[in-house]
């Protein structure tokens, strides 16, 4: 599978060369039908060419424009690795394809930017998440989300306890134990073999752990992302009072990373985060549901695609599987709504998260009827 995080998002918003082409199909994981993930994919790539001959393309400019996906469709090597659902998106002059673990409905568009509802549960409350993973070998940053985990660079700071404390820090950090039987955390003493606590060790670990936090403040100062700590137990109370980042979780993973998968520490590490983003969308609904009323809030799509344009969204709330389409003209905020897709139409709630991730805000994928009984996306306004 691909990794998709929040660089091939932006980049994926940023293409505004039309016409853009999104392509999302279910696949068949393994076994003798994986063969069909092929056939389905030509199949979209045929409706796809109607589509664009259905907006005024010729034939033959639309066959050029697709011939990317149909070579794709040739690539033995990209079939044989499946995930459970295909994101494809075309442009002229740009092509991403992404196989991701999360199943999609048959679904192509034509427009002037890509269709990307499909792909939003990945940072909504299904969200996104950092694990430190501390080691005497290695020190790792990973981004993950409910699906997946993917290794991030650290610039700018020794790669492993090793190589920040030197060769006779580490020979006494792999002698350093815990006094009295399985430690637990911040409640025993640390000492060395044949020595009291080395206050000396302790103090250029403690720088070490010092600057990997500022390394990380600079990369996720912009960010409300959840950190998870994993790393031996005798670690953790000693990154954490060199931390100051907001959002590092009281709960770390406990144990010595070296010894995990990276699947491992995600499967662990979401079940840190789940509840933490369970309570963040709990709480922003209860919010919404106080504010309607008072200006503060909204349901009508007709107040929401001219706020989320302007900056004014603080917190979307999309309803789950459900489309709005029609068409919105920022420019004059006028706001046409189809009762059938038609083929110029976009997705207006794609629209509204598009400036609302743009701006900063918020987002929350919830399960249809959260909302109310046919309410496709709500707002919270900033003003």
């Amino acid at each position: 599978m691909d990794s998709f995080r929040q660089a091939e998002l932006e980049e994926l918003i940023s293409c505004a060369q039309g016409p853009c082409i999104s392509l999302y199909a279910p696949m068949i994981r393994t076994g003798p039908q994986t063969e069909q993930n092929r056939i389905r994919f030509r199949g979209l790539v045929d409706s796809a060419q109607g589509l664009l001959e259905a907006r005024g393309m010729r034939a033959a400019a639309a066959r050029d424009l697709l011939a990317p996906w149909r070579a794709l469709a040739e690539d033995a090597l990209f079939w044989r690795s499946p995930g459970d659902g295909l994101a494809c998106f075309l442009a002229p002059g740009f092509m991403r394809a992404y196989r991701l673990p999360l199943r999609f409905a048959e679904l192509v568009t034509v427009g002037q930017r890509f269709h990307l509802r499909p792909l939003f549960s990945l940072f909504s409350n299904d969200g996104r998440y950092y694990v430190l993973a501390l080691s005497q070998k290695e020190v790792r940053l990973l981004e993950g989300t409910r699906y997946s985990i993917a290794p991030v660079d650290l610039e700018g700071v020794p790669r492993s306890l090793a190589d920040a404390l030197g060769p006779e820090g580490a020979q006494r950090y792999l002698q350093w134990h815990t006094a009295g039987g399985a430690p637990r955390l911040g409640d025993r003493a640390v000492v060395f073999h044949g020595s009291s606590l080395a206050d000396e060790t302790k103090s250029r670990i403690l720088r070490y752990f010092q600057r990997l936090d500022r390394a990380l403040e600079e990369m996720l100062a912009t960010q409300q992302v959840p950190l998870v700590l994993a790393a031996v137990e005798y670690l953790m109370p000693l990154y954490r009072q060199a931390s100051s980042y907001p959002n590092l979780m009281p709960e770390g993973i406990a144990g010595s990373p070296e010894s995990m998968t990276d699947q491992g520490l995600q499967a662990r590490a979401w079940q840190i985060v789940e509840p933490f983003y369970q309570r963040k969308c709990e709480q922003a609904l209860s919010r919404l549901q106080q504010l309607l009323g008072t200006g503060l809030a909204t349901t009508d799509p007709a107040l929401i695609l001219p706020a989320a344009f302007s900056g004014r969204v603080d917190t979307l709330f999309l309803a789950e599987g459900r489309s709005l389409w029609g068409s919105f003209d920022p420019a004059s905020n006028a706001l046409r709504l189809s009762g059938e897709r038609q083929p110029e139409d976009s997705d207006l709630a794609d629209e509204a998260a598009v400036q609302t991730i743009r701006q900063r805000g918020t987002l929350h994928v919830v399960p249809a009827g959260k909302l109310g009984p046919d309410t496709p996306m709500a707002a919270i306004l900033r003003y």
